[in-house]
């Protein structure tokens, strides 16, 4: 199970947000319902759980890693972290000639805040090699 926070809008992220556990196939479907408006006016999640107010400061813990690729690098490109269960899927913003797309890889065990810099480093380089990009 994947615990993440949801928020109805991320202009507004207070405004009935919720702490979620879903399993990989319940995070899934959540993540790639089909979603089109003005950016800010759509829901938005963090794949954290935070202590009171939903800042960099007030995280507990993470349970996946999310990259968000507005580069150009092409979606089906997103095969090459096949040997992982992971989770691939446009943004709103996403157009035939400037591919933008998330690539969400759910935890085994959520990361602790106090360790999450050391990871998110590796993970940016790991993901960048990946997908032959510069970061």
């Amino acid at each position: 199970m994947y615990k993440i926070t949801a928020t109805e809008r991320l202009d507004n992220p207070y405004m009935n947000y919720m702490e979620l556990e879903y399993s990989f196939e319940q995070l899934a479907r959540f993540l790639t319902i089909p979603r089109r408006g003005e950016k800010k006016q759509l829901p938005a999640f963090s794949p954290a759980i935070f202590s009171g107010r939903l800042d960099s400061q007030s995280v507990i813990s993470i349970s996946c890693m999310v990259f968000d690729i507005d580069d150009g690098v092409q979606f089906e490109d997103h095969n090459v972290f096949k040997d992982f269960q992971y989770i691939a899927y446009t943004s709103p913003s996403h157009t035939l000639l400037k591919h933008k797309w998330r690539l969400v890889i759910p935890l085994d065990t959520p990361i602790p805040k106090a360790c999450w810099e050391y990871v998110w480093d590796d993970m940016i380089a790991w993901g960048s090699k990946k997908l032959n990009i510069g970061m």
